[in-house]
């Protein structure tokens, strides 16, 4: 639901929870859920967020796609190209859900992650493009402790994918025996960020599937001797 409505909100050019967004192209490729369940979402979210009609956002449902080979990434490549064609002067943005299923390789191995990583880089130089991928956590790690918080870490895979990327936020689901529609946001990652960024709690209307921003908060302030026993700052 967060990858539809941000898709939705970057075609519209509206602030996501706050933060300002520039109106572009965006493309939903999606590999879990079927069509027709998926359009069934679509067609509600639309109607909760009051929207009539957007020829800036497009979707594909598209059940084998690997983009580690090379005819997976050609075959996206030329689709993505008629989008680019249509809007030659608006930034296209491109999500791919869920990241598991755009790889044939295993998802663990630095090798194979590699191969994705450059398959996608070489991509976004082509159409200059921006990615979003979904992607899931490996299992929780518990210590005498307690949980052990792994940040951007947490993700599955190779550490090819966590040194690659730009970006990572998590979700937390903050209600899940109690109706489970409050989320956490939380910045894991933020390589250009110059502050530091808010975590936000989110309530899910399932009626409408529009998110509404509950509260903004500003992390803890950083441990710098806690940092330095950890190994310091690269």
């Amino acid at each position: 639901m967060l990858a539809l409505h941000t898709a939705f909100v970057l075609a519209e050019g509206k602030p996501w929870f706050g933060f300002t967004t520039s109106k572009c192209i965006t493309a939903i490729v999606q590999l879990e859920i079927p069509k027709a369940a998926y359009k069934i979402r679509v067609i509600k979210y639309t109607k909760g967020a009051g929207i009539t009609s957007s020829n800036s956002i497009y979707f594909k449902t598209e059940y084998y796609l690997k983009l580690d080979s090379s005819y997976g990434i050609n075959l996206l490549y030329k689709e993505l190209s008629i989008i680019k064609e249509k809007h030659p002067d608006m930034h296209l943005v491109v999500v791919l859900d869920p990241l598991y299923k755009i790889i044939s390789g295993h998802i663990s191995d630095p090798s194979d992650m590699g191969r994705l990583v450059d398959s996608l880089d070489s991509l976004r130089d082509k159409l200059k493009c921006s990615l979003i991928i979904i992607h899931h956590e490996g299992k929780t790690i518990i210590t005498p402790e307690g949980k052990y918080e792994r940040g951007s870490e947490a993700m599955l895979g190779s550490s090819i994918l966590n040194n690659w990327c730009d970006t990572a936020i998590s979700l937390q689901l903050l209600n899940p025996y109690a109706g489970g529609d409050k989320v956490r946001i939380k910045f894991e990652l933020v390589r250009l960020a110059e502050t530091l960024l808010p975590q936000l709690e989110i309530q899910w209307h399932r009626s409408s599937l529009w998110p509404e921003l509950i509260s903004k908060q500003l992390p803890e302030e950083v441990n710098m001797e806690d940092i330095s026993i950890r190994g310091g700052i690269e």
